[in-house]
């Protein structure tokens, strides 16, 4: 059974988040809110969590800031950012500083609920908008990577390549989150990227 913090200074949308994962997620065991970085601070040093919902916009804190604190302070336990920004303002600083998704808060609940239930088992959640963001770094060779987070190419018939990001879990295996709608075409800079989420 899995313990969750949700971290949102509003109160109906930790209502609306907690109704749903605890509606379609039996091995939910709890889940607790805070409203402000201080108190999910407070109740993370009290509870050894699984998972962490954080919103990137809370009162007294960054959510940036307060993830890679999160993640220096609780190393084991996996941080999802929540943010009404498009992925293209925050999604790869995220991923920087250690989260292990990034949502937006407009996405349905059934996406949330396969987000969280991925990252509870594990591994990462890589939507593909922010995927398309990290295969235009590489592609474009003006970015890296976020740590400990790499594409790996396979080819298959046609020339093409599926691209897949390698990642090692927060217990330190290697876990690998497959974006077969993600492909990248021959010669340098040509990226095709489909909207299928396949993650």
């Amino acid at each position: 059974m899995y313990k969750l913090l949700l971290v949102d200074d509003h109160d109906l949308v930790r209502y609306g988040i907690k109704r749903a994962l605890l509606e379609h997620l039996a091995e939910l065991d709890r889940i607790d809110e805070a409203s402000t970085g201080q108190q999910a601070l407070g109740l993370a040093q009290q509870t050894a969590y699984n998972l962490i919902l954080l919103d990137i916009s809370l009162p007294d804190r960054n959510g940036l800031d307060l993830l890679t604190q999160m993640r220096e302070y609780f190393p084991k336990t996996a941080v999802i950012l929540l943010s009404m920004h498009p992925e293209r303002d925050y999604a790869i600083r995220a991923f920087r500083a250690g989260a292990s998704g990034y949502l937006h808060k407009a996405i349905p609940f059934e996406k949330l609920v396969h987000a969280v239930s991925k990252v509870l088992q594990g591994e990462m959640y890589i939507s593909p908008a922010v995927a398309a963001l990290l295969v235009q770094e590489v592609a474009a060779g003006g970015g890296r990577c976020p740590p400990a987070l790499r594409p790996v190419r396979s080819r298959v018939p046609g020339g093409r390549h599926d691209l897949q990001w390698q990642n090692a879990d927060r217990n330190g295996r290697n876990a690998r989150c497959q974006h077969k709608d993600h492909q990248y075409l021959p010669g340098p800079n040509h990226v095709k990227a489909q909207n299928q989420d396949q993650c």
